[in-house]
Order: C-alpha cells, then structure tokens, then sequence
C-alpha cells in the first residue's frame, strides 16, 4: 500500500469517527454521566481534530499539501510537489497526533499538563496559521480554516476559560503545558526547514559534483 492510500484511510477513518464520538459525548453531557468534565473536554478534542484532518486532505484530496508546498512561506521558488510536506511527513505529525490526543484524553485525571499541551500546540500550529500566517501570501480560504475557525477557536477558548475559572491547574501543570506545546510545536517548522535546506543545497550544488 502507498503512503498516499495509507494516508487517505486514516484521514477517511477519522471523519467516519467523529461523528460517533461526538454524539457519544453529547449524549454523556445530556445524562449527566460526566464525572470529569475536564477530562470529557479532552475527548470532545479528538474528533474536532478529526473533521480538522478531513477537510485539509479528503474534502479538499491533495489541497493541503499542494497548498502548503506552493503557496506559503514554506514554499520553494520554484515550488516543489513533495517539499517541504510530502506524505510521510502528513503520517507521522497528524498519527502522532492521534496517540497524543488519545493520551491527553485518558489520562487527564492524572495529567492534565498533556492534554492541554496539544491544545496549545493547535494554537501555534493551526489557530495563528490558517486564519493569520497564511493569508499573508494566499489571501481567502485554505485547505483547514473552516475547522479552525467554527470548531477549535470557539473549543479552545472554552476550554482554557473552564480550566482558569476553575482552577484547575496548578503552576506546575501551566509550565509544564507550554513546555510541552510550545516545545513539540516548534519542532514542525525546524523539521520543514531542514528539508528545505537539503533541498536548495541540492539544488544550488555545482553540475561538476554531481
């Protein structure tokens, strides 16, 4: 199986899921069956998540990688097919993403620093670039702003509000929630500029040493 078809099978995988998991928490709220609504929170994230993963790459097929490597600040000049994103690249972030999501989801009793790191690193990665960053050079719609703006802007705030309101967190758990997000996040944009490095250096090398 290519990498391509692997991919669209999780991506299709999620947006089948979403919809049931979300009316298995709506139902759980409607019963009252909650007893941590933090932790019910970090569950209603994943399939957010997964409608978010839908729309950049099953209803827009190939939009958001083509969108990325042609019409972004990450774009080469002339664009490139498969860099900086490429299909293996979309595997590992958007999986990884999936078992931390899950993680964040079953233990936040215990650690409620993980979840909430996913949602900051949603803030850096997708929240200031959808809606922000990218309007800069491609100026409209872009493959995931629709998700971005009616599910994880409005999920987001909700949520960080709760956990403020609440008290949730201790110093610890704050520290240790940007440490993780800011941290996992910065590594995205140092991992597509090395591959694009590698690339210009190819591309620049002298014909005589190749």
């Amino acid at each position: 199986m290519k990498l391509s078809q692997l991919n669209l099978l999780w991506q299709s995988l999620g947006g089948l899921l979403a919809p049931i998991i979300l009316t298995l928490l709506i139902l759980q709220l409607a019963t009252g069956q909650i007893l941590n609504f933090y932790q019910w929170l970090m569950w209603l994230h994943l399939p957010l998540f997964f409608l978010h993963e839908y729309e950049e790459y099953v209803l827009n097929s190939d939009g958001f990688k083509k969108f990325v490597n042609s019409d972004t600040f990450l774009a080469l000049n002339p664009p490139l097919e498969n860099r900086p994103l490429d299909d293996l690249m979309i595997l590992v972030i958007n999986l990884g993403a999936w078992v931390w999501g899950f993680s964040g989801a079953v233990l936040a009793p215990v650690y409620p620093w993980l979840g909430a790191g996913f949602l900051v690193f949603q803030i850096l990665i997708n929240c200031l670039t959808h809606p922000l960053a990218f309007q800069f050079q491609a100026k409209g719609y872009n493959p995931g702003l629709a998700t971005t703006l009616l599910f994880f802007l409005p999920y987001i705030t909700f949520t960080v509000w709760y956990v403020i309101s609440h008290q949730l967190f201790t110093v610890t758990d704050w520290r240790l929630t940007l440490l993780l997000g800011v941290g996992l996040s910065a590594l995205l944009p140092l991992w597509s500029f090395t591959r694009l490095q590698g690339v210009r250096a190819y591309l620049t090398a002298p014909e005589s040493s190749s």
